[in-house]
């Protein structure tokens, strides 16, 4: 629908349980918000914990994910290729939105595989 952007924050809560629409009513900048890219950001900071997505697209998670493949015994390629699709996705978007640079994104990249790779 063509509404502005007033009018979409003040139907936002129509879309969920009551509950919840009734928080999204108390938030200061559903009160003030004119701007709509504004309301999604402090929605999605409200709801951050809740929304595993956004959780993935984390240094947090990423240096999490190179831990677990660090510590893999012997893993397979199956594991390798699934490691290093995850950590590419996961770090391109971080290095995109410039939560990390491309060095620290090399760096996290190689700490993921232990000594042992390079004598195989």
């Amino acid at each position: 629908m063509d509404w502005y952007d007033g009018q979409r924050i003040k139907k936002m809560p129509l879309y969920y349980e009551t509950t919840l629409g009734l928080y999204i009513k108390e938030l200061n900048i559903y009160c003030d918000g004119e701007s709509w890219d504004d309301f999604t950001i402090v929605l999605k900071s409200e709801f951050r914990e809740d929304n595993s997505e956004q959780m993935r697209n984390t240094e947090t998670y990423l240096q999490s994910l190179v831990q677990k493949m660090r510590k893999e015994n012997d893993p397979s390629i199956v594991v390798y290729r699934t490691f290093i699709f995850e950590f590419a996705r996961r770090s391109n978007f971080l290095v995109a939105k410039l939560v990390i640079n491309k060095h620290t994104h090399i760096v996290l990249f190689l700490q993921a595989f232990s000594d042992k790779i390079g004598d195989k």
